[in-house]
């Protein structure tokens, strides 16, 4: 849904950035505390168990070290209140379980001093299977009894114990003596039930999470106001560029480098359209003056031949004409530079000789202008096979012709040169030896309202729009084109066509 502003441009209807920031922000730490969840859910029990293997392992490697030590038997005490699990070490002879070597940590309710000799040999005999490790859980029920006043402990009372299941596991791992000797180690350990860690854990992801919130709320308020204020500023100074304000810098001096990317872009903007408008300014100026001055010279002679009488001569009839033509030019230039830059004009492509029709421009001016003092130097190859649109290319050298023609100077030479590159194109160059172009206006000359004089000269040949005609055509074709010059020794202006 759009809306319209009382300053005529239309917005959409959507959240502004502090919100979306808070969604991203939200969706963030919601993914998080759901990863947080479920590990602690379906990953808390399987972790836990390798950490108790983990422990469970590092004690046999230890027990192991010292099973063939005179003191073993107080090692094994020591490791077992270290690492609070139950042991039992045997000794292994021709691949059966033997002897008890070490008993200890059997006390506090460990299942290894109530396993029968059969339940060991088959959990010697999993872990041989098994390629020398086994580990089994058991549940174990253990008995609590809540103190009894004193006064009372003279009558009889109920059995008033609580019991509680409590689950052990047992590992066992198949390891070697430091003499050698093979030996099985047995070990106990209590798991500690899950539910209420996992409680307390949840309890705790829930505290987070209200955090979380709260601060993603906060950061997305603070990260939207760094934001959100220069863009701000940017949108209210476009407005007024749109509204006909062409003196507004866009320079941000404390900001991010995409701000300060828009600011310069948007400066770069705002000087081109500067720049157009005044050069529209100056089109208007110089066409004006173009249509005035030939409607003067055809109301002037015709209010003439009106008149007086026998100015109705063929030389006044003339003048009418050639000037109602010079009008006519112009009128078809403007429609047509219209048309190429509003992409409406169509070419018609063919296969031709470039060359000849270079040796023949070149022929058709040097009969022409050869009377006033201008001669035309052709040099170009045997054969220049293009495609292009004849009638259109043709319209480009004549009219870079005309402009080197206008711009000679004293010297009046303009070279035509039609070669082949490198790259397999086919290269004209219309070379005059004129007054040439200042270097910061080489830039400028193809533009449409560009006009190097600063005081308006009515053109010795076309309306004076024919560069702005030979880009549109060009780049029709995709042509390569270019100008090159120096003040005081002319110019050479060239462009490049694929050779078929």
């Amino acid at each position: 849904m759009r809306r319209p502003r009382r300053d005529g441009i239309t917005s959409q209807k959507t959240y502004g950035i502090r919100w979306m920031l808070f969604a991203y922000l939200a969706v963030f730490c919601g993914v998080i505390l759901l990863l947080i969840w479920s590990s602690q859910s379906l990953l808390l029990n399987k972790l836990y168990s390798r950490i108790m293997l983990s422990r469970m392992d590092a004690a046999a490697g230890e027990l192991a070290e010292i099973s063939d030590a005179q003191d073993a038997q107080w090692g094994a005490k020591v490791i077992s209140m270290n690492y609070q699990i139950g042991v039992a070490v045997f000794e292994v002879t021709d691949d059966e379980l033997g002897s008890r070597l070490l008993w200890a940590g059997g006390e506090g309710g460990s299942v290894l001093s109530r396993l029968t000799n059969a339940e060991y040999a088959a959990l010697f005999a999993s872990a041989k299977e098994n390629g020398g490790s086994e580990t089994r859980t058991y549940s174990d029920q253990v008995s609590f009894t809540p103190p009894i006043e004193e006064e009372k402990t003279h009558t009889s009372m109920p059995d008033s114990s609580i019991k509680a299941d409590m689950h052990r596991m047992v590992r066992v791992r198949l390891a070697e003596a430091p003499s050698g000797k093979p030996v099985a180690i047995f070990l106990d350990a209590a798991l500690m039930p899950m539910g209420s860690a996992a409680g307390a854990l949840q309890a705790e992801i829930l505290i987070l999470s209200l955090a979380l919130v709260v601060g993603a709320l906060c950061l997305a308020w603070v990260m939207s106001r760094r934001i959100v204020a220069p863009i701000s500023r940017l949108t209210e100074k476009a407005r007024r560029l749109a509204g006909g304000h062409g003196d507004i810098s866009f320079a941000e001096k404390e900001s991010y480098r995409e701000i300060g990317e828009l600011s310069a872009t948007l400066d770069y903007a705002a000087a081109e359209l500067s720049k157009v408008d005044r050069l529209q300014k100056e089109l208007i100026a110089n066409i004006s003056h173009d249509l005035r001055t030939p409607l003067t010279m055809i109301i002037g002679y015709g209010e003439i031949m009106r008149d007086i009488e026998g100015e109705n001569k063929p030389e006044n009839v003339q003048v009418i004409i050639d000037e109602a033509k010079r009008l006519s030019s112009l009128v078809n230039d403007l429609l047509q530079l219209s048309r190429y830059q509003a992409g409406c004009e169509e070419l018609s492509l063919s296969a031709y000789d470039l060359a000849d029709d270079l040796r023949e421009t070149s022929t058709r001016y040097a009969r022409m202008l050869g009377g006033q003092g201008f001669s035309f130097v052709l040099r170009a190859e045997e054969a220049l096979p293009i495609r292009a649109d004849r009638a259109r290319i043709l319209q480009v050298i004549y009219n870079l012709i005309n402009n080197a023609v206008n711009y000679a100077g004293n010297s009046r030479e303009i070279t035509v040169v039609g070669s082949r590159t490198q790259d397999g194109y086919a290269r004209v160059e219309i070379v005059d030896q004129g007054e040439g172009i200042a270097p910061e206006h080489l830039p400028d000359i193809w533009q449409r309202y560009y006009k190097v004089d600063a005081q308006h000269k009515r053109s010795v040949v076309g309306s004076g729009l024919g560069l702005s005609i030979v880009r549109g055509i060009l780049e029709l074709h995709h042509a390569r084109y270019g100008v090159e010059s120096k003040l005081g020794e002319g110019s050479c202006f060239w462009f490049e066509l694929p050779i078929s």
